[in-house]
Parts: C-alpha cells; sequence; structure tokens
C-alpha cells in the first residue's frame, strides 16, 4: 500500500508498506458416501457406515470417522441411504448454500419426492428445511442444475464459521433404489 500525505511547509510524501489482508469467507468441503443399505449382505468399503447419523457430531469426528464409503452386495429394488457432507474450515458463516448431485449410477430417482426421504440435519441436531430451485420445486430438484437451497436461520448462515461445537458440519441424507438393471450382488 502507499500512502500519501503532505504540509504546507514540507510539500507531498509517500510511505510504501506491504499489508497482508486476510479475507474471512467460508470454505466449504464436501464429501459422499453411503450411510446404510438394507441390503442382506452388504459390504462397505472404508468409513462410517452405522446406518444412521449419531445425535450430533462435530466436524472433528468427521476427520476421524468420515461418511465416505462405497457399498457392494446390493441388489435390484434395495434400497441405500446416501449422505452429502458439507464442512465449513473458513473463517465466515455460509448463507444461501447451493446443492446439486449426480445419481449413483445403478440407482433410480423416484418420481414422489417423499420416497427419497431427504433430510438436513446440522452437526449440533439442529435440521433444516430447503427449497427446490428447479421445475419440481421439491427434493427431487437435488438432482437437477438448479438444485436446492438449504433455508438460513434468520440473520445467520445454516453453517457457521469453523468451530468444535458441530455447526459447522452439515449432512444431506437421501434414499435411491437399486434399479431393476443392477446385477445382483454388485
Amino acid at each position: 500500500a502507499v500512502i500519501s500525505r503532505g504540509t504546507t511547509n514540507n510539500g507531498p510524501q509517500q510511505q510504501t508498506e506491504i499489508r497482508q489482508i486476510t479475507l474471512r469467507q467460508p470454505t466449504l468441503n464436501l464429501t459422499k458416501g453411503v450411510l446404510s443399505a438394507d441390503s442382506a449382505d452388504p459390504s462397505y468399503t472404508a468409513g462410517n457406515t452405522t446406518g444412521s447419523l449419531p445425535g450430533t457430531f462435530t466436524s472433528d469426528d468427521l476427520a476421524s470417522n468420515p461418511i465416505d464409503a462405497d457399498v457392494s452386495g446390493v441388489d435390484a429394488g434395495e434400497t441405500v441411504t446416501f449422505a452429502i457432507t458439507v464442512t465449513n474450515s473458513g473463517g465466515e458463516n455460509a448463507f444461501d448454500i447451493l446443492l446439486t448431485d449426480s445419481p449413483t449410477p445403478g440407482f433410480v430417482i423416484p418420481s414422489d419426492p417423499n420416497d427419497l426421504e431427504l433430510t438436513i440435519t446440522r452437526g449440533d441436531g439442529t435440521t433444516f428445511t430447503f427449497t427446490g430451485l428447479g421445475a419440481n420445486s421439491n427434493a427431487l430438484d437435488l438432482f437437477t442444475p438448479e438444485g436446492i437451497r438449504i433455508d438460513d436461520p434468520a440473520l445467520v448462515g445454516a453453517l457457521q464459521a469453523a468451530g468444535t461445537d458441530g455447526t459447522d458440519v452439515i449432512v444431506v441424507t437421501y434414499k435411491l433404489v437399486a434399479s431393476e438393471s443392477v446385477v445382483p450382488g454388485l
């Protein structure tokens, strides 16, 4: 930065200094994995596959036990619960979070949005509503280019700045059914 100043007697003077500017902004990190499968004999890769989310959880909990497993051993017609984890490692709250997802190959997007059973839960146990931004105006918009927007609480972003109390992590869960074309046991 250059600072210029002057006086009537001494004229203009300039001083140059280098100053670091620190931006405080949200930094969002996403992972996707399988939380559970209703298969008779599912096989999971490493990751958290407890079947459901614990009552409360923090970004530290998910760093040591992430929800990023893959599953095999699923047959046609069986239901799999997927989880998208969004963590804010930045210095400010995140507002107006938009999410889109591509369905995993071999799974069918239901025609009834209620069958998706989409939930949004923050690590401190707070649940959130959302707004579908596509033509469906419901949970099915998660799979459209427009996506869904997590509804923010008044004057506070849904996802808080990095911390240790669980307010900096959100998990979005939904269910899909394996299509009839899935090869048994895959």
